[in-house]
C-alpha cells in the first residue's frame, strides 16, 4: 500500500510539470544494462501472466513481442543505447479497456520484480517516475 501511494505522488508530481529525470548510462547501468533490462522486461511480464488481477488483458498478446518491446522501452528509458519503434502507448492500449486497479497491479509486479532484481530503491523510482505520466493514455476505464 505504501508503494502505491508514493507511486500517486510520484504520478502527481510528474503530471503537475515537474521535470523529469534526464536519461544516462549511469541508471542504465545500475539496472544491469541491456541483460537486466531484458531480465527486468520479461520477469515483469511472466508475473502479470500470472496475476488473476492483469493476466486476462494479455489473452491476444503475443507475449515474445511484448517482452521484447518492453524491454526496448525500457531500455530507452533509462539512457540505454535501445530506441524503442513499438507502438504509442494510447494506440497499444486502446482496446483494452485498462482500469486504475489494473494499471496499479501492473505496477506492483514490476516493483516485485525491480525488488527480485536487487534493483536499488531510488533507481526503481526513476524508472516509476518515467512510467508514471504514462498512466493519462494506458487508463481508459
Amino acid at each position: 500500500m505504501v508503494r502505491l501511494i508514493f507511486l500517486f505522488a510520484l504520478l502527481a508530481l510528474t503530471c503537475a510539470g515537474e521535470p523529469s529525470f534526464a536519461a544516462d548510462t549511469k541508471l542504465f547501468d545500475t539496472f544491469g544494462g541491456e541483460a537486466g533490462v531484458t531480465s527486468l522486461a520479461n520477469d515483469l511480464i511472466d508475473r502479470a501472466l500470472v496475476d488473476p488481477r492483469i493476466q486476462h488483458s494479455f489473452d491476444d498478446s503475443n507475449i515474445k513481442r511484448v517482452k521484447r518491446e518492453l524491454a526496448s522501452q525500457f531500455c530507452e528509458l533509462l539512457g540505454g543505447p535501445c530506441v524503442y519503434k513499438g507502438r504509442d502507448m494510447k494506440e497499444a492500449h486502446q482496446k483494452l479497456m485498462i482500469t486504475d486497479a489494473q494499471f496499479n497491479a501492473l505496477v506492483e509486479d514490476l516493483q516485485d520484480a525491480m525488488e527480485q532484481l536487487d534493483i536499488p530503491f531510488g533507481a526503481q523510482n526513476q524508472l516509476l517516475a518515467k512510467l508514471a505520466p504514462m498512466h493519462a493514455t494506458i487508463v481508459t476505464k
